[in-house]
């Protein structure tokens, strides 16, 4: 995955202890605003601790109350377009 953005941009990854999830979070700040922009890839028929790994990620990070958040994911649940 990858996340591109300007130089000037103060930007950061956001580094979580979750390893069995294949996602990417970074934080842009401009100005008074705050975006959190995630990516995640769940291969298909993940197992609920997977699913529920990445939620409570999600939770942890909306406690930093970004103005904006963006989610790009691939959850890969069947019969769900």
């Amino acid at each position: 995955m990858l996340i591109a953005t300007k130089p000037k941009l103060n930007r950061f990854r956001v580094a979580l202890n979750v390893y069995n999830v294949e996602h990417l979070f970074v934080s842009i700040s401009l100005n008074s605003i705050s975006i959190l922009i995630e990516f995640t890839y769940l291969p298909p028929l993940s197992p609920l601790p997977v699913i529920k790994s990445h939620l409570s990620c999600i939770d942890h990070l909306l406690i930093l109350k970004p103005n904006t958040v963006i989610f790009c994911d691939n959850y890969n649940i069947p019969h769900v377009s």
